[in-house]
């Protein structure tokens, strides 16, 4: 009974890491958006001094598209973790797959693997969204003062 304690204490602990990272990287991602408003203004304010500033700021456009497909991406994972939280057996994680598969989100074949996904797998595959965040908003902050550094004189 012990053992059965401690590895869902060690559950809890892993759907809380994740639940950390998905907030940390909802917030970076945000911050991205952010810096994706300003290249779009600096861009035009520069289009008067050549089209590049143009491709520039479809770049940053297109970035932002991107960091809002995994921001709504990041939201239905944080929601998925804390339903996790008070996890009491691995059972659970195959009812989730069965909603997963219910809503199209993944395959029935996916879903129908013996054992499911480890915990510890799932929170590695929501972790990588803190990278993908920050990568984007660094784009994004780079673009920024490529667009402030070219107007000095």
């Amino acid at each position: 009974m012990a053992n059965d304690d401690d590895s869902n204490r060690d559950a809890r602990w892993l759907v809380h890491a994740a639940s950390a990272s998905l907030r940390a990287a909802a917030r970076v991602n945000v911050v991205g958006l952010l810096l994706a408003f300003a290249d779009a203004m600096l861009a035009g304010i520069m289009l008067s001094a050549g089209s590049q500033w143009l491709w520039i700021g479809a770049l940053c456009g297109l970035a932002a598209l991107v960091q809002l497909v995994l921001l709504i991406r990041i939201e239905i994972d944080r929601g998925l973790f804390a339903a996790l939280t008070p996890m009491q057996s691995a059972s659970e994680l195959q009812s989730l797959d069965a909603a997963m598969v219910a809503l199209g989100w993944i395959s029935a074949k996916d879903a129908s693997r013996l054992p499911p996904r480890p915990l510890a797998d799932r929170v590695r595959g929501a972790s990588r969204f803190l990278r993908y965040a920050a990568l984007l908003a660094a784009w994004q902050w780079l673009a920024a003062m490529l667009i402030l550094f070219a107007r000095l004189p």
